[in-house]
């Protein structure tokens, strides 16, 4: 655990261990996925963060930072959380600026105000169908009814949570 400031954008762990290699068949395609809770500015501020600067906490700042780094990873596909719907029409926006990505947005059921992102590239991936999915949902499904309700209290808010899918081929 970190207990002094970094300053924003400054890493705290090497890049090469962050990637994972997994072996992969002859003749078949590689695919590189990401995926980053990117902390949804309506989460930030200066109580839950107390020794982050104002400046780390500055969305427009740090939605160039996200951008940057998305891009940097060059992956396949992005699978983000806590993001807001104005975060991913603006990180979407940016990145089809410098290449050619899709993408689509699920908002966590309920009163919540953030939800998850897929970005993928297009000139490599095409999406043939989506289908949004609550956590509470799948575990409604999978385990019954009480299953989500018990689940419900976990997590920020207490929603439940919220997921998004997306096909690729």
């Amino acid at each position: 655990m970190w207990t002094e400031p970094h300053p924003v954008g400054q890493r705290r762990v090497a890049r090469s261990l962050l990637r994972r290699q997994v072996a992969v068949a002859p003749g078949s395609a590689q695919l590189a996925v990401v995926t980053w809770n990117i902390l949804a500015d309506c989460f930030t501020n200066s109580k839950q963060f107390p020794y982050a600067s104002p400046n780390a906490l500055d969305w427009s700042r740090r939605r160039e930072l996200i951008v940057r780094e998305l891009l940097d990873l060059q992956a396949d596909v992005y699978c983000l959380q806590e993001v807001q719907q104005v975060a991913f029409d603006y990180i979407l926006g940016r990145m089809q600026d410098e290449g050619d990505f899709d993408g689509v947005y699920f908002q966590k059921p309920g009163r919540r105000i953030d939800g998850c992102a897929t970005i993928y590239r297009s000139d490599k991936l095409n999406m043939h169908s989506w289908t949004p999915l609550s956590i509470a949902q799948l575990l409604s499904k999978y385990f019954g009814p009480d299953a989500s309700s018990k689940a419900a209290g976990q997590g920020r808010g207490g929603s439940g949570g919220g997921g998004s899918g997306g096909g690729s081929g």
